[in-house]
Protein backbone atom coordinates (compact mmCIF):
# COMPACT_ATOMS: atom_id res chain seq x y z
CA UNK A 1 0.00 0.00 0.00
CA UNK A 2 1.41 3.35 -1.00
CA UNK A 3 1.12 6.81 0.42
CA UNK A 4 -2.12 7.34 -1.51
CA UNK A 5 -4.87 4.73 -1.48
CA UNK A 6 -4.57 2.48 -4.51
CA UNK A 7 -1.12 3.75 -5.52
CA UNK A 8 1.71 1.22 -5.09
CA UNK A 9 4.96 2.41 -3.50
CA UNK A 10 6.98 1.90 -6.69
CA UNK A 11 4.66 4.23 -8.60
CA UNK A 12 6.06 7.68 -9.47
CA UNK A 13 2.67 9.32 -8.80
CA UNK A 14 3.34 10.39 -5.16
CA UNK A 15 6.71 11.85 -6.17
CA UNK A 16 5.20 13.73 -9.10
CA UNK A 17 2.39 15.08 -6.92
CA UNK A 18 4.91 16.21 -4.31
CA UNK A 19 7.05 17.99 -6.94
CA UNK A 20 4.01 19.67 -8.52
CA UNK A 21 2.77 20.72 -5.07
CA UNK A 22 6.17 22.16 -4.12
CA UNK A 23 6.42 24.09 -7.40
CA UNK A 24 2.88 25.43 -7.00
CA UNK A 25 3.60 26.52 -3.43
CA UNK A 26 6.89 28.19 -4.45
CA UNK A 27 5.24 30.09 -7.35
CA UNK A 28 2.31 31.09 -5.13
CA UNK A 29 4.66 32.43 -2.44
CA UNK A 30 6.65 34.31 -5.08
CA UNK A 31 3.48 35.94 -6.44
CA UNK A 32 2.39 36.92 -2.94
CA UNK A 33 5.84 38.35 -2.20
CA UNK A 34 5.89 40.33 -5.46
CA UNK A 35 2.29 41.54 -5.51
CA UNK A 36 1.74 42.10 -1.78
CA UNK A 37 5.14 42.61 -0.18
CA UNK A 38 5.16 43.22 3.56
CA UNK A 39 7.78 45.37 5.23
CA UNK A 40 9.75 42.33 6.39
CA UNK A 41 9.76 40.85 2.88
CA UNK A 42 10.89 44.18 1.42
CA UNK A 43 13.72 44.35 3.94
CA UNK A 44 14.68 40.73 3.24
CA UNK A 45 14.62 41.41 -0.51
CA UNK A 46 16.82 44.49 -0.11
CA UNK A 47 19.19 42.53 2.13
CA UNK A 48 19.34 39.72 -0.42
CA UNK A 49 20.16 42.04 -3.33
CA UNK A 50 22.67 43.91 -1.15
CA UNK A 51 24.35 40.60 -0.29
CA UNK A 52 24.47 39.68 -3.98
CA UNK A 53 25.99 43.06 -4.84
CA UNK A 54 28.62 42.65 -2.11
CA UNK A 55 29.46 39.19 -3.45
CA UNK A 56 29.85 40.54 -7.00
CA UNK A 57 32.11 43.36 -5.76
CA UNK A 58 34.20 40.85 -3.80
CA UNK A 59 34.52 38.55 -6.81
CA UNK A 60 35.47 41.52 -9.00
CA UNK A 61 38.12 42.56 -6.49
CA UNK A 62 39.54 39.04 -6.29
CA UNK A 63 39.59 38.73 -10.09
CA UNK A 64 41.88 41.78 -10.45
Amino acid sequence: MGIFIGVPLHSPTPVLLAIIGALFFYIWRWHVAVLLPTNSELVASARRSNRLLNLLVLLGTLAK
